[in-house]
């Protein structure tokens, strides 16, 4: 039998050997990980498991507090200007129910911008190919559960910053209803109305669990999986606050219930069986097709690809119209600007210019912008923001989900210079984020998986549910329908050439698990083509 330490060698020596190169945590400690697996392992010996999480990776973006490590936002700065004291909510959470924190992910600098670059701490590169975009700011979280180094991470969504990069890697990420999570808004853009924090996974039962854990507002102390950190404990070097967390409860972990039909034909466990069931029979899908429309051929055929399995899952689609969308993007656009702005300034470092000079070139001619919007700019955003409310509230009469490209184009490639100077051209962010958006400046939850791959290329394609306030069951249980049909029929989860899995791998690296997929979609492909 695999324990948690013998998983936890595998991850640390795939680390050591791979993560200077592809920057999937920016800070990690290999003693802090053994110290938090040896105790899984003996409560695991001894049958006193805490939860399904005991003894589970997971990684937080370095955008959350999670003890032993700063939190620098992807800066040289930012750990010693705002010290932690505590973990976030959801990290407190995973820690109480057993799960170990293998280290802060990678992010571009205070995740301004959706590309994952960061020229001066290092730059994720994308799993599937490393001359191509991982997507952003969440790029680290996103790229660590891709390769599999955790089956599930932590990230933060202000324009698309969970569903971007999961939409690039291959995997599913969920932003949640603005205010749903009991977010440690300290840490996470607390001046921002458009900014949340929310699970990424490699399935959407993952994903579910990850979210029933961070809604989860009965938080466990942190001191139950064995490891209490404190802010005495932090790594060499990391500046820490003076107050110490103090001990919360511990509660079991309320589980979702299931999201699909089972059945046991067998006899040998429950297994989902989507082939002549309509789990989804009654569902509404809207469908803005003008709007689906501003995207590469290849992300419209998976769109349409992903209509036809919704209808044979018993969906009804809808047309709907949304309009203005322009305005909703210019909305949010410069809320989320102003608000950053705000929230820098009031952090003391905005008009600091000798800790600005420190920042990537790109994310200083952000800031450079953003403090230009003014008070009434902020204003007439709020009134973009109430129109398009409007807009979608009509929407939502006539149908349950709406659904939309990821991206409009699957991960571009590096543009030159971006390991050096950054990148900030306007044009392509707003193209990047277009269906992310609205999701953002209104509040609604939104779910991003893989819908198929670029023929030919073979990278991954994600498509987007956009779901009603407080309706993440909704676009969980449409998500788990939509992967099991997939699966079932010879399209499974994009695998990266670069992975591990630190449980059946002795090795870390499996070029030939990625060939594997690749020939199972060749053959959908072909099949498709006749």
């Amino acid at each position: 039998m695999v324990t948690p330490s013998d998983a936890a060698e595998r991850l640390i020596s795939f680390l050591e050997r791979h993560n200077s190169k592809h920057h999937w945590l920016s800070q990690w400690s290999a003693d802090d990980i053994r110290q938090q697996a040896a105790a899984a392992t003996e409560r695991y010996a001894a049958g006193n498991s805490l939860s399904v999480f005991d003894g589970v990776p997971f990684c937080v973006k370095d955008m959350l507090d999670a003890l032993p490590y700063e939190t620098s936002y992807g800066t040289k700065y930012m750990g010693q200007l705002r010290p932690c004291s505590r973990d976030a909510p959801a990290v407190e959470t995973l820690k109480g129910l057993g799960a170990i924190l293998i280290g802060k992910s990678a992010m571009n600098e205070f995740g301004v911008l959706p590309h994952g670059f960061n020229a001066q701490r290092g730059s994720t590169k994308n799993p599937h190919d490393p001359s191509r975009m991982t997507g952003g700011s969440s790029a680290g979280s996103a790229t660590a559960v891709a390769v599999g180094l955790c089956p599930v991470a932590i990230g933060t969504d202000g324009g698309g910053s969970i569903r971007i990069p999961s939409a690039y890697c291959g995997v599913a990420g969920l932003k949640p209803t603005q205010g749903r999570l009991a977010s440690d808004h300290r840490g996470n853009g607390g001046y921002s109305t458009v900014i949340v924090s929310g699970p990424i996974a490699n399935s959407i039962s993952d994903l579910t669990l990850m979210y029933a854990v961070m809604a989860n507002r009965d938080y466990p102390k942190p001191s139950a999986n064995g490891v209490n950190h404190s802010s005495s404990d932090m790594l060499p070097g990391v500046a820490t606050a003076a107050k110490e967390s103090e001990p919360l409860g511990l509660k079991p972990l309320g589980l979702p219930k299931t999201l699909l039909p089972l059945r046991d034909p067998d006899g040998d466990g429950y297994t989902f069986v989507i082939d002549g069931l309509q789990p989804l029979k009654g569902l509404r899908v809207g469908v803005y097709r003008e709007w689906n429309a501003a995207c590469a051929p290849a992300v419209a055929d998976v769109v349409k690809e992903t209509l036809s399995r919704l209808e044979a899952l018993g969906a009804t689609i809808v047309d709907i119209v949304l309009p203005e969308m322009e305005l909703t993007q210019t909305g949010h656009l410069v809320a989320i600007a102003k608000e950053m702005a705000a929230d820098a300034e009031h952090q003391g470092w905005l008009h600091d210019w000798k800790l600005r000079g420190q920042l990537n070139l790109d994310t200083r001619m952000f800031f450079a912008n953003a403090v230009n919007f003014t008070d009434d700019d902020y204003t007439q955003a709020q009134r973009m923001r109430t129109r398009a409310l409007s807009h979608f509230e009509g929407a939502w009469k006539k149908c349950d989900v709406i659904l939309t490209p990821a991206t409009p184009t699957p991960a571009p490639k590096f543009p030159q210079g971006a390991n050096t100077t950054g990148v900030y051209d306007l044009a392509a962010t707003l193209k990047i984020i277009q269906y992310m958006q609205p999701a953002n400046l209104l509040g609604y939850p939104a779910l991003v998986m893989p819908g198929g791959r670029q023929m030919g290329i073979g990278l991954p394609i994600g498509v987007q549910f956009i779901g009603k306030p407080f309706a993440e069951s909704v676009l969980l249980r449409t998500a788990a329908a939509l992967e099991q049909y997939m699966s079932e029929h010879g399209m499974p989860r994009p695998i990266p050439v670069v992975n591990i899995n630190p449980i059946q791998c002795e090795k870390g690296a499996h070029p030939k698990a990625a060939e594997l997929t690749k020939k199972l979609w060749a053959k959908r492909y072909a099949k498709s083509a006749q």
